[in-house]
């Protein structure tokens, strides 16, 4: 029975269409779920809202390359998700900076952020965020890890590590 999933990939599913992806979450049908793998489907906003509102305890949500999710739908995950602790959105282009700066109210749990390859996000947003959730790792549009660093003065600064991707 698919009330006591936990986990869920299914990723490069081609055939799966955005309004069979959200037909297959209404109704909390998986409620239990705390891990979902999204990768390269073709999921739209409106079946990411069925989703995310079918799933209150997810932990961990990738969308890598779902082309067709914008700010709206990130803003749907940001208000139904608060028990997010990892977010993987890279090559989702349509992800701009105006939801991403609720993140660290909206999901105080996120430890970490991946939006590689999504060019309308800015590394200064992407700082502030890790000044306000300073647990929460992100990495930018080139894969580099943002980590606060603090200067002698003790004001935060922040700089690039390329080593550290765990």
């Amino acid at each position: 029975e698919l009330r006591t999933l936990r986990r869920l990939k299914l990723n490069m599913g081609r055939q799966l269409t955005a309004r069979g992806l959200g037909s297959l979450f209404q109704g909390g049908s998986m409620g239990r779920l705390i891990s979902l793998e999204l990768d390269g489907l073709e999921l739209d906003d409106q079946a990411l809202a069925l989703l995310v509102k079918g799933c209150p305890r997810l932990q961990v949500l990738s969308l890598s390359f779902c082309l067709a999710i914008t700010e709206a739908g990130l803003a749907t995950i940001i208000s139904n998700c608060p028990n997010l602790e990892r977010l993987f959105l890279p090559g989702v282009y349509q992800v701009q900076r105006l939801c991403l700066a609720r993140l660290a109210v909206g999901m105080p749990k996120l430890r970490s952020l991946q939006l590689q390859l999504s060019k309308m996000v800015d590394d200064p947003l992407l700082e502030s965020l890790t000044r306000r959730l300073p647990h929460l790792r992100v990495y930018n549009y080139f894969n580099e890890l943002l980590v606060p660093l603090y200067k002698s003065s003790g004001a935060p600064s922040l700089g690039h590590n390329l080593q550290d991707h765990g």
